[in-house]
C-alpha cells in the first residue's frame, strides 16, 4: 500500500472512530438529572406546591418574562413533558391540578404516601460549539413528595430504643402535653418489661400511646410527635409495622420478654425509616421544607415553640446522617 493511501485510510478510519465517539457522549454531557423532595409539617401545603411547581415548567417558555425570574434560559426551551419516576408511585399532577381550577376550588387532602413525577425539560444549549455536537439537551427534574410525619422519624435513626424513650419521656413535661399523656403514663408503668411478652397487653398500652400522640397533633397542634407514621392509620400505611411505645425502665431486653418485644418493634420501625431515607435522599439534590409559620402563630406560643423543636430536630438528623447511611 502506497504511504498516502495508507495515510488516507488512517485519516478515515480516526475519523470514524471520533465519529463513534462523538455518537457515544456519556449521558452526563446532555442528559441531566436532579431530585428534589417536597414535604411540609402539618398541612402546610406541599402537593400543592408540587403541583404549581410542575404547572409553571410546562408553562414557563410561553409566559412573560417577568413572571419566571427562577428560568432564565426559559427561551432556550424546546419543550417540557411530564413523566413517571420507575419504581415511584405518581404523584396525581393532572387530577390535582384540576381540584385547583375547579370552579369550586379543593385544597388536596393529606399526603399518606411517597408518590413523584419527573419533570423532563429539553432545551438548546447556550454554547455555538455544543449546539454542533448537542443540538438538544435534556434536564429531569424528579419532585417527590411524601408526609412531612415521616421526616419527624429520621432523629429515631441514631437513637437506641432507651435513648429515644428517655427523650419522648421529658417531652411530657413541654407544650401542654402532661394531661394529655396520663391515661399512656399508668398504664406503661403497670408493664412489667421483664416479664413474658404480653401481645395484648402491649396492644392496649400502644393504643393509648397512639391516642396520645393523635390529641397532641389535633387538639394542641403541635408538630413534634414520634413516630410520625402512626399518626397515618394503620390501614393507609401496611408497612409501618406492630405499635411501640416509650418505656426507659427497661434492663436487658431480653428476647421474649415485653422489653425485648418493644426493642424488636422499635429496630423493625428504624430499618423502615432508614429504607425510605435512603429511597428519598440517596441521590437527593435538594430538600424543600414547607412550613405554615401564621397558623403555627396563631396556635399560641406552645405551637409555635413545639414547630422550632421539630424543625430543629430534623436540621440536626440530616447533619448527623450525612455519613453512616
Amino acid at each position: 500500500m502506497k504511504p498516502l493511501a495508507r495515510l488516507s485510510d488512517l485519516a478515515g478510519g480516526s475519523l470514524a472512530a471520533i465519529g463513534t465517539a462523538l455518537a457515544d457522549i456519556p449521558r452526563s454531557l446532555n442528559h441531566q438529572s436532579h431530585r428534589i423532595a417536597v414535604t411540609g409539617l402539618q398541612r402546610a401545603g406541599k402537593t400543592v406546591f408540587v403541583t404549581s411547581f410542575t404547572h409553571a415548567l410546562l408553562h414557563a417558555a410561553n409566559a412573560p418574562a417577568g413572571a419566571f425570574p427562577f428560568f432564565p434560559w426559559r427561551g432556550q426551551v424546546q419543550d417540557v413533558t411530564v413523566e413517571d419516576i420507575p419504581g415511584i408511585p405518581r404523584f396525581p399532577y393532572r387530577e390535582r391540578l384540576d381540584d385547583l381550577l375547579d370552579d369550586s376550588p379543593k385544597w388536596p387532602e393529606r399526603t399518606i404516601g411517597l408518590t413523584g413525577l419527573r419533570v423532563r425539560i429539553h432545551y438548546t444549549p447556550t454554547s455555538a460549539m455544543t449546539r454542533r455536537i448537542l443540538p438538544k439537551a435534556t434536564v429531569d427534574l424528579d419532585l417527590i413528595d411524601y408526609p412531612g410525619e415521616w421526616l419527624l422519624d429520621l432523629p429515631m435513626l441514631s437513637q437506641s430504643y432507651r435513648e429515644w424513650s428517655i427523650w419522648m419521656e421529658e417531652l411530657v413535661d413541654t407544650a401542654g402535653r402532661t394531661t394529655l399523656s396520663q391515661d399512656w403514663l399508668r398504664q406503661a408503668e403497670s408493664l412489667d418489661p421483664d416479664a413474658k411478652e404480653q401481645p395484648a397487653e402491649l396492644a392496649r398500652i400502644g393504643a393509648a400511646y397512639l391516642a396520645y400522640l393523635r390529641r397532641c397533633h389535633e387538639e394542641r397542634n403541635l408538630y413534634f410527635v414520634q413516630p410520625g407514621r402512626f399518626l397515618v392509620p394503620d390501614t393507609l400505611d401496611p408497612d409501618r409495622g406492630p405499635i411501640f411505645f416509650p418505656l426507659s425502665k427497661i434492663g436487658a431486653a431480653k428476647a421474649g420478654t415485653n422489653a425485648g418485644a418493644l426493642v424488636r418493634r422499635y429496630q423493625a420501625y428504624q430499618k423502615l425509616v432508614r429504607r425510605f431515607y435512603g429511597q428519598v435522599f440517596g441521590r437527593l439534590r435538594r430538600q424543600v421544607v414547607l412550613v405554615d409559620l401564621l397558623t403555627a402563630l396563631q396556635n399560641g406560643h406552645e405551637s409555635f415553640a413545639d414547630l422550632g423543636l421539630a424543625i430543629r430536630s430534623i436540621t440536626e438528623a440530616f447533619d448527623d446522617l450525612k455519613n453512616p447511611i
